[in-house]
């Protein structure tokens, strides 16, 4: 991880944050397919673990939870697999925002979505194969602090890189 964090991989995720909050300003629709998996982007963003991602198009979007990908995973079965330790690991003022942006608050716009689909509750028989291609990199807790302070300014949510010579704040 060491690497990865430079001020130059910093500015280009600030700059992926700017492109995803401008998209959802412009009302882009976040409910078509995006690769070949038949993927939207709430399910790719639940795959990769890319929670504030996930929340932001989920707080400020129409989503539909209930779109389905080719092997039949929706945002809705998604919801049963959240990784509660990617919030835990997160730096923010987790008490003061935890209606805001939290793994409750999640599981929350997720399961009081119009479009939930809540049929998969009621098996004891769920399971669900993630995809190698989808298991979340290295450098995915990085890009989240990253993601979290330019998305959700005000949240306390900052996040310290280490240069070659010295400490720097962003």
């Amino acid at each position: 991880m060491g690497n990865f964090v430079t001020e130059g991989n910093y500015l280009l995720y600030k700059n992926a944050a700017f492109t995803l909050q401008e998209l959802v300003k412009a009302g882009c629709d976040f409910n078509v397919i995006i690769d070949d998996d038949c993927n939207t982007p709430i399910i790719f963003f639940l795959l990769t673990e890319d929670y504030v991602s996930a929340s932001y198009i989920l707080s400020n979007c129409d989503i539909d939870v209930s779109v389905q990908n080719k092997f039949d995973i929706s945002a809705s079965l998604l919801s049963e697999f959240i990784n509660k330790n990617v919030f835990d690991q997160l730096q923010y003022h987790k008490k003061r925002n935890k209606n805001r942006f939290s793994y409750d608050s999640l599981i929350n716009l997720i399961r009081n979505n119009k479009t939930f689909d809540s049929s998969f509750l009621n098996s004891n028989n769920v399971t669900m194969y993630k995809q190698y291609r989808y298991s979340p990199s290295s450098n995915t807790p990085v890009i989240q602090q990253w993601f979290l302070e330019f998305l959700y300014p005000n949240i306390g949510a900052e996040y310290y890189y280490v240069s070659t010579s010295k400490k720097l704040i962003v």
